[in-house]
């Protein structure tokens, strides 16, 4: 019985028995005969491996979750179109592109710049850098090169366009609380801009080497000697010795083309890298809950809705100063002379101001304010506490109210101490002068905005904007209210009609006289060689070459 079992258990050779599942399985697929059962399927046996559980099916891994998909960017051609997604993202809010947004002040500054860099490298093929030769080169350039005239035209007019546009977009910036939050570095970044900006400009001013320049840059190094342990050291640094001469043209010259741009450029490229990553433009955090709202925060291609709003900017711009340099020409005044300055020798437009307050006390005037105003401005978001932007000028009422007394009360003041003061005076105290009267209005009104509105932000902004007002009411005061002698009244300017050759102000003279004759430079061109005066007579001449 045993061995029949085992017999019966055995499975056939070449045969696999199908289970019943597979067998029904099969049936559904291929009807037809039924297979004959096996000896296990008739005694009702199943074998080990038939009789253990069936495997738990293995759990599936979990797959993280698709991102989303972005549209697919286009490929362009390279060059300028790649570049410029750099500056602009795909998309820009509809307010982006709009003047009021930002009143087009950056790219005005940058268009200035630009063109005012393509002018000077045509102008660096015909100037000499040489006192003997630097303002015959520029009277060459004016009269003999094809359109030399405007191409100089064009360099002076989009470097004081430049200058004039930073400091509007620096003001622009502040009134729209656009220093905030991820944009200080920015700010920063661009606070250093205006300052190289000034300087590039400023050393251009000696390079025609005509009387103006001599004197404007002059009285422009001097003010550096103001500056408190280093000042002696820094004018002499910056002219090459006690006076205006080759040394200081060599290095005016080398830091206009060269030094100045370089570090110009380089903050330019980290100010733009900074502004994209913050997010560009800045807007309000919480905008209004209206259809016009809504329209201007909504997305748009930034081409052709910005780019073609820019380039129309742009051109504009190009074709005023174009105009602007075709009919009115940069004047340039005759060779310098050092014994007879422009009477009152004045600074450049945008440092008019600073000579003004040096004027009245070196210390307050020519260090303290504006050291406070310069690191104010760079501390300023820092100090502010916000960290989001407002996006628009002056949204809050009370900001509204502080940032008009900051300019009407140490304006007034400083009008009416300017007033008080008059002529240069000796004897007087230094700690009370316009100055020192503007500089307490400023922080008067600093104080009373945290007594009313006790916000720390509104603070720091009233006080940049009164010292923003101080300077422009003393830039004012001194290039066209100060005349001969720097006496109070109205002046036209220097190299403007009007202005005089003769006396020259007591500190200039004083100045003049103590200058060691072994570093006294003569400016003046060579004069001609003069004939005799005496006739000769006439030797009648001989040999086969005479006339008959």
């Amino acid at each position: 019985m045993a061995k029949r079992s085992k017999r019966k258990g055995r499975k056939q050779p070449g045969a696999e028995a199908p289970s019943t599942s597979s067998g029904v399985a099969a049936l559904d697929e291929a009807p037809g005969p039924a297979p004959a059962l096996t000896p296990e399927a008739e005694t009702g046996t199943e074998t080990e491996a038939e009789t253990a559980p069936a495997p738990a099916p293995a759990p599936e891994p979990e797959t993280a979750p698709e991102p989303k998909s972005r549209p697919a960017i286009a490929p362009t051609g390279g060059g300028l179109s790649d570049f410029y997604r750099h500056l602009h993202p795909r998309q820009v809010r509809r307010r982006s592109g709009q003047l009021s947004s930002t009143l087009g002040l950056g790219l005005a500054t940058l268009v200035c710049l630009g063109l005012a860099t393509l002018s000077g490298i045509l102008l660096m093929f015909y100037y000499v850098p040489s006192v003997e030769r630097a303002h015959g080169s520029v009277q060459d350039l004016i009269a003999v090169v094809p359109l030399g005239s405007f191409w100089r035209n064009l360099h002076r007019w989009s470097a004081h366009g430049a200058v004039a546009c930073c400091l509007l977009h620096l003001l622009r910036t502040l009134l729209w609380g656009a220093f905030r939050g991820p944009r200080r570095r920015v700010w920063l970044v661009g606070v250093g801009l205006l300052l190289v900006t000034l300087a590039t400009s400023f050393s251009g001013y000696l390079l025609p080497w005509d009387q103006d320049s001599y004197w404007t840059v002059t009285v422009g190094t001097a003010l550096a000697g103001y500056v408190p342990g280093v000042g002696a050291a820094l004018q002499e640094g910056l002219l090459g010795g006690a006076t205006v001469g080759q040394p200081a043209l060599t290095r005016f010259f080398v830091l206009h083309v060269v030094a100045l741009p370089a570090l110009g450029l380089v903050l330019l490229v980290i100010h733009l890298f900074r502004l994209r990553r913050a997010g560009g433009l800045a807007r309000p955090p919480k905008p209004r809950a209206t259809a016009k709202a809504q329209e201007d925060a909504a997305l748009v291609p930034a081409s052709p809705w910005l780019t073609g709003r820019e380039l129309s900017l742009a051109l504009l711009i190009c074709i005023g100063l174009c105009l602007l340099s075709i009919y009115i020409d940069a004047r340039l005044g005759p060779a310098p002379d050092l014994l007879r300055p422009d009477n009152p020798p004045k600074a450049p437009w945008f440092l008019v101001g600073l000579q003004e307050l040096v004027s009245y006390s070196a210390l307050w005037g020519g260090f303290v304010l504006p050291t406070l105003l310069v690191g104010l401005l760079a501390l300023g978001p820092w100090l502010d506490g916000r960290t989001e932007a407002d996006g628009v000028c002056l949204p809050a009422r009370r900001a509204r109210l502080a940032a008009l007394a900051a300019v009407l009360i140490p304006g007034g003041a400083a009008v009416a101490a300017v007033l008080w003061w008059g002529d240069p005076q000796q004897g007087t105290a230094a700690w009370l002068n316009p100055a020192t009267v503007g500089l307490a209005a400023v922080l008067g009104v600093a104080a009373a905005t945290w007594l009313w509105a006790r916000d720390r932000a509104e603070v720091v902004r009233s006080a940049l904007v009164g010292l923003l007002a101080l300077v422009t009411v003393f830039t004012v005061v001194g290039w066209f209210f100060r005349g001969q002698d720097w006496t109070l009244g109205y002046h036209p300017g220097p190299g403007r009609p009007g202005a005089t050759h003769t006396s020259p102000p007591a500190a200039v003279k004083q100045a003049v006289e103590t200058i060691e004759p072994r570093k006294r430079i003569q400016t003046t061109l060579p004069t001609k060689t003069t004939l005799p005066t005496t006739p000769t007579t006439p030797t009648k001449p001989t040999g086969p070459e005479a006339p008959r």
